[in-house]
């Protein structure tokens, strides 16, 4: 089987929001905690390292997301492009204030 390359283009993105820890989770175990790297990367823990397409903070808002997001995507519906989004967790409601 050949290796796919990493920078390779792909047809699929992947756009994380994080949420923060609980304060059960922040007590139990301070590895567990993560971080912000840049707009595409975090580090689980001491050592695990994710990239992604996008990084969200806690603080980033419903508004944000959608215009940096899912507004292109739109667009390009528009163009005959096809597209789905998946919205995961309990705040998956997206209120534009």
């Amino acid at each position: 089987m050949k290796r796919l390359e990493a920078n390779l283009p792909s047809n699929i993105e992947v756009h994380i929001r994080l949420r923060p820890l609980l304060s059960a989770e922040k007590l139990s175990s301070p590895d567990k905690s993560i971080y912000i790297i840049n707009q595409k990367r975090i580090i689980i823990g001491n050592d695990r390292e994710f990239n992604f397409d996008m990084v969200y903070s806690e603080n980033s808002t419903n508004r944000e997301i959608f215009e940096t997001s899912i507004i292109n995507n739109l667009n390009k519906s528009l163009e005959g492009y096809n597209f789905s989004t998946l919205l995961y967790g309990q705040t998956v409601i997206l209120h534009l204030n």
